[in-house]
């Protein structure tokens, strides 16, 4: 049985949290999170005594090595310390992306678990997912013939980038990362991983558009909660988050809910306004925000494939898409639906049904299975399906350069 600790408690490490206790051969031993509340909930949720719970990072190190590995689910701007702290003592690590908004501290991590003969994993868990490695396999068994190149699109959704990207904690660059490294690190990883081959140049465009304080309507207040434009308002937080919950698909019917729940619960009533006090009421135009709503980049690799990536926040709904087009035939389809079409050409187009679900299609939970083999030494090390820390640099030295290329008007850079 493998130990875990587990260093951050939000939405990843709650979702590692439940994996790990439904996993047959993982049990957890430690906890680390610096909200009390949040801490306790988990705490009785894995079992734990209190002396294995700890409210600050400094006594959990000072604790010594606690388990056999460490998941690290903290703040990006925090990877590269626990990462660091957690390589000498010992423990090998399960580390949820980025792995750090600065490149040499991504380098440093590589060589410090090298050295001392440890597994780093990154938590780029669209690849232990089954529709991309049903994607991938379709790739490698050579129906579409050579690829020649690769679409993938990340809708976020205009709700998700309104509570996470400009009101939550990726809203500020120099706080967290840029918006290309914490949303689009998995799509680039994808495409290395699907056309085999390192980039070798790089162009992107994009910005910040329209959540700017010129953009807000006239009279709008700083704060949803007493804002007289909030009716006519498509991010009012009153309709994009209830009962702390955040809803992915706000509708009329949620509003009814809202107002009935906060109309017959104190406790709900409570919850609601204690969210709405707090960054996520904020009016999306006023937050200070500085990462891109919308970006664009264009990469060439070594084996002459050409790959684009857009993500934007204006669309309806969460998903990413994806299109390869290859010298037999193409193959598309997006990861929010359970099947994807290939064509052959001069062939009937072929729909092929998907199983599988759970969050991020199974690759939250198909990363710690795979976790568990990297640590009882059952997957090669030079394994290129395996998100060890050495393959995930491709994907973080493509996204740095193409900020690069982003922040000097999407000039092409050499890699």
């Amino acid at each position: 049985m493998i130990t875990a600790a587990i260093i951050g408690l939000g939405g990843r490490g709650r979702t590692y949290l439940a994996n790990i206790l439904g996993h047959k051969d993982m049990s957890v031993a430690a906890l680390c999170d610096i909200d009390a509340g949040r801490l306790k909930a988990c705490r009785l949720k894995a079992g734990l005594d209190t002396g294995k719970c700890y409210n600050s990072d400094t006594e959990f190190f000072a604790a010594g090595k606690l388990a056999d590995c460490l998941v690290v689910a903290t703040q990006d701007r925090n990877h590269y310390t626990h990462a660091m702290q957690g390589l000498k003592l010992g423990y090998h690590i399960l580390l949820e992306k980025p792995v750090s908004p600065i490149e040499s501290e991504c380098e440093e991590i590589a060589k410090e678990a090298e050295a001392r003969g440890l597994n780093v994993l990154v938590c780029h868990v669209l690849r232990y997912s089954g529709y991309y490695r049903t994607i991938k396999r379709i790739l490698e068994s050579g129906v579409i013939g050579e690829i020649v190149n690769i679409e993938m699109t990340e809708n976020e959704g205009y709700w998700h980038h309104a509570n996470s990207y400009t009101r939550g904690p990726w809203a500020v660059e120099a706080d967290s990362a840029s918006f290309l490294l914490a949303k689009c690190c998995h799509d680039i990883d994808i495409l290395y991983w699907m056309t085999g081959s390192r980039a070798v140049s790089v162009s992107s465009m994009g910005g910040l558009k329209y959540f700017k304080p010129e953009y807000a309507p006239a009279d709008s207040g700083d704060r949803c909660a007493d804002c007289i434009a909030k009716g006519k308002c498509s991010y009012n937080a009153e309709r994009l988050f209830a009962f702390g919950i955040r809803l992915n698909n706000p509708n009329i019917f949620f509003d009814f809910i809202i107002k009935a729940g906060n109309t017959f619960s104190k406790k709900l009533r409570a919850k609601s306004k204690k969210l709405l006090d707090g960054p996520q009421g904020r009016c999306v135009y006023k937050t200070g925000k500085d990462v891109c709503d919308h970006q664009i980049t264009l990469i060439r690799y070594e084996n002459s494939v050409v790959a684009t990536q857009t993500v934007t926040a204006f669309s309806m709904r969460n998903y990413r898409g994806i299109r390869v087009y290859g010298t037999k035939g193409e193959l598309y389809g997006s990861d929010n639906e359970s099947m994807l079409t290939l064509n052959i050409f001069g062939k009937k187009p072929q729909k092929i049904k998907l199983k599988g679900g759970g969050g991020h299609q199974g690759g939250d939970a198909g990363v710690i299975d795979d976790f568990v083999r990297v640590i009882n030494g059952d997957i090669d090390k030079n394994n290129k399906d395996i998100t060890f820390i050495k393959e995930t640099l491709e994907s973080h030295r493509v996204i740095f350069a193409a900020e690069r290329s982003r922040k000097d008007g999407g000039r092409l850079v050499e890699l």
